[in-house]
Parts: structure tokens; C-alpha cells; sequence
């Protein structure tokens, strides 16, 4: 049984969002998507990581649009506005730039990731 959940506003995460596709799918759906968000996306920054510090700028855009998709997926809305970030990089020698930034990205999706477990379990009767 589904009940509403009384989570806080948050920029980090679009609780209408994650509702949408929880009423829309269904409870296994739903979950399914979750876990597929929660490995995937730690995987997903760990390739990141490494084409970051290999300069490599044709998959930092490929990684970086393959995490806002699925960042997206999820209302995980400023997530993806940081993914979308990595895709307009220009320069990855700005090396101190590019690290703050995958720093932060690393904080958004942990911060993410508690957001939607809080939703799970709230919500997920």
C-alpha cells in the first residue's frame, strides 16, 4: 500500500517527480528504476572519474549525458543540471575547476541518493 510522503522541499530532488513514476509504473517499477539509478550512477561517476583525470573529453560528454538521462529519470533535477555541466566543459585541463566540480557531483548524488531512500521509505508501505 502507497502513502503519501511528507518529505521537505528540496532542490536536490522533485518529490512530484518521483510520485509521477511511482503511480505511473507501479511499486516494482518503481523500485527496479531506483536500483537501477543508485548502482548505476555510482559506476557511472567512477567512468567519469576516470575519463576526467584521462582528459578524455569525448566520454566525459558521453558519461556525463548517460547520468543526466537517468538523473532526469528520477526528478533528480539538480543532478542532472551538474551532468549537463560535465557535457559543456570546454577545457578538462582546468583541472582544479573540473575536480571541484566532480566533487560536487559526487555530494549531489549521495545527497540524492538519501533523498529518494527517505522517499522509499515513506512512501512504499
Amino acid at each position: 500500500m502507497m502513502s503519501e510522503t511528507h518529505a521537505p522541499p528540496s532542490p536536490v530532488l522533485n518529490v512530484l517527480r518521483l510520485q509521477s513514476v511511482l503511480e505511473y509504473g507501479g511499486s516494482d517499477f518503481f523500485l527496479e528504476l531506483v536500483n537501477l539509478f543508485e548502482q548505476g550512477f555510482a559506476e557511472n561517476i567512477r567512468a567519469l572519474e576516470e575519463a576526467v583525470h584521462n582528459c578524455n573529453s569525448e566520454k566525459v560528454r558521453f558519461m556525463a549525458h548517460k547520468m543526466k538521462s537517468s538523473a532526469l529519470n528520477l526528478g533528480a533535477d539538480h543532478l542532472a543540471q551538474l551532468c549537463e555541466d560535465f557535457e559543456e566543459f570546454e577545457d578538462l585541463f582546468e583541472q582544479a575547476e573540473v575536480l571541484k566540480n566532480l566533487a560536487e557531483l559526487k555530494d549531489s548524488y549521495i545527497q540524492t541518493k538519501d533523498r529518494i531512500d527517505f522517499f522509499v521509505e515513506h512512501t512504499l508501505v
